[in-house]
């Protein structure tokens, strides 16, 4: 069973660096949309982010101010209940606690909810008009790393800002992810970013504790970490090159920017556990991690591969299960639920959700045949899945239902 407050999913997977390794060819993205004007500081120049200090005027000091409970909606699902329309990108959620950034009229604001009281509540409402946003959290902490586009050639610069969920007050955090990395391209865990830089000087995938910016080397070309209790994943190319290779400064070792094969690598951050690699496929793989366990899916939108399906590991006794043959997409992984997304075929030209019950081997679905874009996006503990319905028109929404 994964630990309350310290599970980490940000919904995603495989994503390797932007403008580095990347295995995800044809995968549909979202780009962030762009929040409401508030006051706030300036932004910085596109330099290695550093000693980012929170002030008053940035977070409220006082724990945060509770709405009403959800609102009931009813849809594909029964049980459902509406979380918050204009969901942008895509929910978080560790132990209780989920959280998300939402469009309400003009403003944005990044929400809360807290499963056990079955309440919302608002951590701050001064977001930058001209930022994206992407949500991180352990269940301590909570966050954010704000995406400034200095160039529209360029990778986006990233202010990262921290809430403490327990003192209910803004963290003074130093931290410095450069300035080419992407939210794809970072997790959190227990006080520790991870993040994939391609700077040509700095090249790599580094932990970084967020108090005293001390960091270390993960993996010279790893990409997309995701972290969780103290286990960390991450992919690496292998096998040659099917396009451009990249050279860091020294030009003396490259990255590749599209390998034809990708590894999937997994350490325990405590060391009783080494760099391990779980599988390598000519298909883009993507993961997530909830203690001991990790799930992956491999799939391949040009030719169909021979290890096409999902996957769970057991940490501690070794064991792998292929759990489905067939695609299943972004999984997500916590106590003993697995969850998947399905992509709508010519056979069943809808979107689905599938849970997958470790103990007892039985799979259901979760979320029915939709004929919006829908995704399960992260699982709140206990068994609570939060999912993001988008129209080809219209604003997404976020839902909550048990599984």
């Amino acid at each position: 069973m994964s630990k309350p407050g310290m599970h980490v999913l940000l919904g995603v997977s495989l994503m390797l660096l932007l403008g580095g390794c990347d295995s995800s060819a044809g995968e549909v993205q979202r780009t962030p949309t762009t929040p409401a004007a508030t006051s706030q500081p300036a932004s910085p120049t596109p330099t290695a982010l550093a000693d980012i200090q929170h002030g008053s005027d940035l977070l409220p000091g006082p724990p945060p101010t509770y709405d009403a409970a959800p609102r009931p909606d009813t849809h594909t699902t029964s049980a459902a209940k509406l979380l918050g329309t204009g969901v942008v990108n895509w929910p978080v959620a560790a132990g209780p606690y989920l959280f998300w950034v939402e469009k309400r009229g003009s403003d944005q604001a990044i929400y809360g909810y807290d499963v056990a009281a079955q309440a919302q509540f608002i951590i701050t409402s001064a977001l930058r008009p001209d930022a994206g946003y992407g949500l991180l959290t352990d269940g301590q902490t909570l966050l954010w790393a704000e995406s400034i586009i200095t160039d529209e050639n360029a990778n986006p610069l990233y202010n990262i800002y921290g809430y403490d969920l327990t003192a209910h007050r803004p963290i003074s955090l130093t931290v410095a992810p450069g300035a080419r990395t992407n939210a794809y391209n970072l997790a959190f865990d227990n006080g520790t970013l991870f993040y994939a830089d391609n700077t040509p000087s700095h090249y790599g995938l580094y932990a970084q504790d967020i108090f005293s910016g001390q960091e270390r080397l993960i993996s010279r070309c790893g990409g997309g970490p995701m972290a969780a209790e103290g286990t960390l994943a991450w992919g690496e190319p292998v096998d040659g090159c099917s396009g451009q290779a990249y050279s860091n400064s020294s030009g003396n070792s490259s990255c590749c920017l599209a390998p034809i094969k990708t590894a999937l690598h997994l350490l325990k951050l405590d060391g009783s556990k080494e760099d391990t690699v779980l599988t390598s496929s000519y298909g883009n793989i993507r993961y997530a991690v909830s203690g001991d366990r990790i799930v992956w899916s491999i799939y391949s939108v040009e030719q169909p591969v021979d290890d096409e399906g999902v996957y769970l590991y057991d940490i501690g006794s070794g064991n792998r299960q292929r759990i489905l043959s067939q695609a299943g997409y972004d999984p997500l992984v916590d106590g003993n639920k697995v969850v998947w997304n399905n992509q709508p075929t010519e056979q069943s030209p809808a979107w689905t959700v599938t849970s997958y019950d470790i103990g007892t081997s039985v799979t259901s679905l979760a979320v029915k045949e939709s004929v919006n874009w829908t995704e399960g996006r992260a699982i709140a503990a206990p068994n609570k899945l939060v999912y993001t319905m988008t129209p080809l028109s219209g604003e997404s929404k976020a839902y909550l239902i048990s599984l």
